[in-house]
């Protein structure tokens, strides 16, 4: 993204439309917007939030110009400007019963009410994979395609959603929220 407003610092007018998961929303995406105002404050833009999976067909189609998901397969027709890997965490509320533990496994964490990313999100699938590795059984309370919703059912005692630091940074940083501190991962 960084580039793209690079490329529109000499731009009098413009237009550009973002596609993008819904984790961004709290911190990352507000940022880079307020850099893009910064340097280019005639560019309108136009923001869509959607599941990983949808945006590269969202790009191809015209639909965005830029980007931001998780975990994508290369596409011939898009070109990745940044890639990054993050560790998925357990997140739940400050006074859960693992909320003071420095790692915990995902067995430990099914023993509580799960809440999981629905199929479209990213995260399905890394939970797919953990879910698999821990040769368990697992029930989630709820699957939903909302990383807010997940957030906000996690922060209510018992319960236990995962995703990834992206989109939690304020939550962290006023320890209003507990998540497995240091993001380890999951066994």
């Amino acid at each position: 993204m960084s580039s793209e407003i690079e490329a529109l610092k000499g731009a009098r007018v413009g237009h550009v439309g973002i596609a993008a998961i819904e984790g961004v929303c709290p911190g990352l995406l507000p940022c880079v917007l307020r850099q893009l105002r910064e340097k280019a404050p005639r560019i309108t833009v136009g923001a869509k939030m959607m599941g990983s999976a949808r945006i590269p067909e969202a790009l191809e189609a015209g639909l965005a110009d830029v980007g931001i998901a998780f975990n994508l397969p290369r596409y011939p027709d898009l070109r990745q400007i940044y890639v990054a890997s993050f560790k998925l965490g357990a997140i739940m509320a400050p006074d859960h019963p693992l909320a003071n533990e420095t790692a915990v496994s995902f067995a430990t964490c099914s023993d509580y009410p799960l809440v999981f990313a629905a199929s479209d999100l990213s995260i399905h699938q890394l939970l797919t994979l953990v879910v698999r590795q821990a040769n368990r059984s697992v029930e989630p309370i709820m699957r939903t395609n909302s990383i807010e919703l997940m957030r906000q059912l996690a922060l209510q005692s018992p319960a236990i959603a995962f995703q990834t630091p992206i989109g939690l940074e304020k939550l962290i940083d006023r320890g209003s929220g507990a998540c497995t501190p240091d993001w380890s991962d999951l066994e």
